[in-house]
């Protein structure tokens, strides 16, 4: 079996198991096109996401609809993410219209040209035909690709992870609402079009390789036992922790004259990872 489907959930629930009660294991953003390659029982399906991983996913959170799967897959259809940390889609163009759904950071919709939409605001498609606005300032390209330079995607991605300083740290989350660190590392690559593997661990075929400690630059990431972090420069590093006291997103240091520095963390890098 393999049956494409349009995730149409803001956050959808990747699973362990194929059961509501299984351990989570990712989250799907909204407008990705999976493929499902098992059906099972409970409307429970095995999937693949467009980043390689492996999952369990439940129909609720998917359009089976081939034209618009077509759609949002050809070519003269005018993509766009959501770059703001959330964004609502309203029926109307104003603050005080509707609110039809309420996107998450990674959400793809599609752009509806439109000459008379009031300004600071974009006509969008949602997946099954309905029609919205959102603010302009919340959206931004879509890459399904690599498209910066080597020192551009370095500083977008660091730039990019500090916007989630103090979220809170969620087993197997990838939004605001609540991330894990390597939903936090791969979330700020999968923006800029970069494929990674889905946990914290360098894999054969994916884009990252072992390095040499003393060849990091920003943008590289640690790796520890379970853990990634993403190297931001002059000694940091962000990552999300479930630790005591943190709890979320922040900046530690592999310094010991630095106040946020960790010991453990520093003491038990294992390996240095890059995509360059």
């Amino acid at each position: 079996m393999n049956k494409k489907a349009i995730i149409i959930a803001p956050r959808a629930l990747y699973v362990c198991a194929p059961a509501f009660d299984a351990e989570p294991d990712d989250e799907g953003w909204y407008g990705h096109v999976i493929t499902c390659t098992e059906k099972l029982d409970g409307g429970w399906y095995k999937i693949v996401t467009p980043y390689r991983y492996e999952t369990y996913a439940h129909k609720d959170d998917m359009l089976f609809d081939k034209a618009e799967i077509a759609r949002r897959e050809g070519e003269d259809t005018k993509l766009l993410r959501v770059w703001a940390l959330a964004g609502d889609v309203h029926t109307e163009a104003t603050h005080n219209g509707n609110v039809l759904i309420t996107l998450y950071r990674g959400a793809i919709v599609e752009k509806i040209e439109d000459e008379n939409v009031r300004a600071g605001w974009t006509h969008v498609r949602l997946y099954g035909g309905a029609e919205g606005y959102m603010r302009s300032l919340q959206l931004g390209a879509y890459y399904d690709k690599p498209a910066l330079g080597e020192e551009e995607l370095r500083n977008a991605v660091v730039s990019l992870a500090k916007q989630y300083l103090g979220t809170q740290y969620r087993w197997g989350g990838k939004t605001p609402l609540g991330i894990d660190c390597s939903g936090l590392v791969g979330s700020c690559y999968l923006m800029y079009g970069v494929d990674m593997y889905r946990n914290a661990d360098i894999k054969e075929g994916f884009c990252v390789h072992e390095i040499e400690r003393k060849d990091m630059k920003k943008g590289d990431m640690l790796f520890f036992k379970g853990h990634v972090a993403m190297y931001i420069g002059d000694g940091k590093y962000i990552h999300s922790t479930s630790r005591a006291g943190s709890d979320g997103v922040v900046i530690n240091s592999l310094c010991p004259c630095d106040p946020d520095y960790r010991e453990d963390l520093a003491n038990g890098v294992l390996a240095v990872g890059s995509i360059f």
